[in-house]
């Protein structure tokens, strides 16, 4: 059963730590009402824990840091609000029109591979980044011939991503 094209993968949101954080509190008050509802039936010992922060909160009376507070605390809410509808970054690259993705440091060892299949070339390194890949090279001979044909080799080898990279490379001559 296909259903299309996989959508684009991408990252982690920014919200994720704070959902992390309201599901350790949600858990818990949770934790806190059972404890209270078997304390109430008679199987559990002892003061209510929520009849307890009730009266501690009873007793709190208006001061000069409340305001403050209250300013940070409206201001971390709207940044969490932001946090969790900015949109994620895209962590993939598209390979040709078939829904498969690719990760950038694998652009990378494909782009560092095909620049080590250029005749003369005696390593490579690449690295990519969002629309760019550079590759560095160590060659012997026509640095001006390498560099050609190191064009056309990896040009070719990353032509089938969507959108292809641009590629800057830099021939190293060896001695």
């Amino acid at each position: 059963m296909n259903n299309g094209p996989a959508k684009r993968p991408a990252g982690v949101s920014a919200a994720v730590p704070i959902g992390i954080l309201t599901a350790v509190a949600i858990v818990a008050l949770g934790v806190a009402g059972v404890r209270d509802t078997l304390q109430a039936a008679g199987a559990v010992s002892g003061p209510s824990w929520t009849g307890w922060l009730a009266g501690e909160l009873e007793t709190v009376r208006p001061a000069d840091w409340m305001i403050p507070a209250g300013v940070i605390a409206v201001v971390a809410g709207l940044l969490c609000l932001v946090a969790a509808l900015k949109p994620r970054r895209h962590t993939h690259v598209a390979v040709g029109q078939d829904g498969i993705w690719i990760r950038r440091r694998d652009i990378a060892r494909l782009a560092a591979e095909s620049a080590e299949e250029v005749d003369s070339v005696i390593s490579a390194r690449a690295k990519s980044r969002r629309r760019t890949v550079r590759i560095t090279v160590r060659a012997i001979g026509d640095t001006a011939r390498v560099a050609t044909d190191l064009d056309t080799t990896v040009g070719q080898r990353l032509a089938v991503l969507s959108p292809p990279p641009r590629i800057r490379r830099r021939v190293v001559e060896e001695h």
